[in-house]
C-alpha cells in the first residue's frame, strides 16, 4: 500500500483477473476532516486568501476573501452495503482591501448554501439551489 501511487492505479489495475470471491470485510466507519487551504494555495489559489489580491466580485458585491475551505467525509461498511458521504465548505470574510459600495445580495440565481452549528461551525447541511423562477 506505501508504493500505490494514484498515477500507477490504472495500471495496477489492468492486470486483475475476473473471478468470484468468498469475501470478508469487518464493519467499520470512518471519518475524514481536512482543512484545504493550504493545499489550495500550493495548487495555485493563493490570491483567494489574500485580503489584498482576492477577487470574488462575479459572486458578491462585498469585498470578500476565502478564510477556509474545508472537506468532511465519512464511509460506513456493514452487511447492508457501503454508505460513503462527502461535503465541502468554504467561508468568506468580508475584508477591507477593496471598497465597496452598499452591498446587495439578490438570490435571483442559483446559489450555495450552508446551515452551520454556530460554536463549532460544523456545516449541518449544505447544498445548492437553482431554478429560481
Amino acid at each position: 500500500i506505501a508504493t500505490l501511487r494514484a498515477l500507477g492505479w490504472e495500471d495496477f489495475c489492468r492486470d486483475f483477473e475476473t473471478c468470484e470471491v468468498d469475501l470478508w470485510l469487518p464493519r467499520f466507519e470512518t471519518k475524514f476532516n481536512i482543512m484545504l487551504n493550504d493545499m489550495l494555495s500550493a495548487m495555485g489559489m493563493p490570491d483567494a486568501f489574500d485580503a489584498a489580491k482576492a477577487d470574488f466580485t462575479p459572486l458578491s458585491d462585498y469585498a470578500l476573501r476565502l478564510s477556509f475551505v474545508q472537506q468532511h467525509a465519512a464511509i460506513k461498511v456493514d452487511e447492508e452495503g457501503t454508505e460513503a458521504a462527502a461535503v465541502s465548505s468554504a467561508g468568506f470574510e468580508k475584508n477591507a482591501a477593496m471598497p465597496v459600495d452598499d452591498a446587495v445580495f439578490h438570490a435571483d440565481h442559483s446559489f450555495l448554501y450552508l446551515i452551520t452549528e454556530n460554536s463549532t461551525g460544523v456545516v449541518l447541511f449544505a447544498g445548492r439551489f437553482g431554478n429560481v423562477k
